[in-house]
């Protein structure tokens, strides 16, 4: 019996001086003596397999259960099977998924917009009509996943409408599959939102820039200053109610200035939608330069988000999680 350690295995030892061998396929992580620790770490290193025979058949039983250590000619394609899967979903032509902006403009006065300098512009009768023509291309596809971004989509409810029905109409053998809604909130109200009654949406993002206080300095109204955070709570009380089987995302911007009251104002939000269907998170601005600043706000390293996620406490799963997910841009039918 030839055997050797998994490239996906990994022996560490702790700052605490524990051992421990993880490996990323299983997502398994365990516990050793030093002993095992050091026949594990001198196989790698020195590619001698043969120290692993030290071990007695139990532990090597449960070693291969957990592909700590696999059989010699195993082929280990566990990453080529992930690009694999992943290409074949890229590939796959039954489903479109689509980001539509129907307005650049927008109502906010972010100072670190990246938009900002942006044209405000509406979707022409022209584009609406490439637009559809572009989806009858696809005449294999029978699913469609679309998010209305911006600007502010909710400036342009009418373009929406328009397209939503023309989908509808002219283009029978597309289901809309999931329908995801980003906004800044201060239009969500039933005026504007009644046209998604019979196109229902999965989602709903909103975003925060931290605590009232905060929030009312950046994200104002444009021109006239005005403050925004109470009316985009009061739209989320309400929407929330009227469409219950609709999920509400509030991202709440984190950086260096405000992280120490995220936890505050998720426990006071969370009571406010207690039993809503409402997931609110932490919007954590990393590190994008050497002076950490990223945009106009100064942005968090790996430490400081760690701290967040220790002050939120018994909610947050520390632990790895295995995931096969690319990026919708590489889809073929997007």
């Amino acid at each position: 019996m030839k055997i050797k350690v998994s490239k996906y295995t990994f022996e560490f030892i702790s700052s605490n001086q524990s051992y421990f061998i993880y490996n990323s396929q299983t997502n398994i992580l365990i516990k050793i003596n030093k002993d095992i620790y050091e026949i594990i770490h001198k196989s790698k290193i020195t590619s001698d397999s043969s120290l692993l025979l030290k071990f007695n058949d139990e532990i090597i039983n449960k070693f291969k259960e957990l592909k700590i250590i696999v059989d010699w000619d195993e082929n280990e394609k566990y990453i080529l099977d992930l690009e694999m899967n992943y290409m074949i979903d890229s590939f796959a032509n039954n489903r479109i998924v689509l980001v539509i902006a129907p307005t650049t403009a927008c109502n906010f006065g972010c100072d670190y917009c990246f938009e900002k300098n942006k044209k405000n512009i509406k979707m022409s009768n022209e584009t609406i009509d490439n637009l559809i023509a572009f989806l009858k291309e696809f005449k294999f596809s029978d699913r469609l996943h679309l998010t209305w971004y911006g600007g502010e989509p909710l400036l342009a409810t009418p373009i929406i409408e328009k397209i939503l029905k023309r989908i509808k109409s002219e283009l029978s053998h597309l289901k809309i599959e999931y329908q995801l809604l980003i906004t800044n909130g201060y239009y969500l109200d039933q005026k504007h939102i009644s046209i998604f009654d019979d196109f229902p949406l999965n989602e709903v993002q909103v975003t925060l820039d931290g605590n009232k206080a905060r929030h009312d300095k950046i994200r104002c109204l444009k021109h006239s200053g005005k403050e925004t955070y109470d009316r985009i709570l009061s739209n989320v009380d309400d929407y929330t109610t009227k469409y219950p089987d609709t999920l509400v995302s509030v991202r709440v911007n984190i950086d260096r200035k405000n992280s120490g009251s995220f936890n505050e104002q998720r426990v006071i939000l969370n009571k406010r939608w207690e039993g809503k269907n409402v997931l609110i998170y932490p919007g954590i601005l990393r590190i994008e330069d050497e002076k950490n600043n990223c945009m106009a706000c100064e942005a968090m390293s790996h430490d400081d988000i760690r701290e967040i996620y220790y002050d939120i406490g018994e909610e947050v799963d520390f632990y790895p999680k295995l995931k096969d997910k690319g990026c919708c841009a590489t889809h073929v039918n997007s």
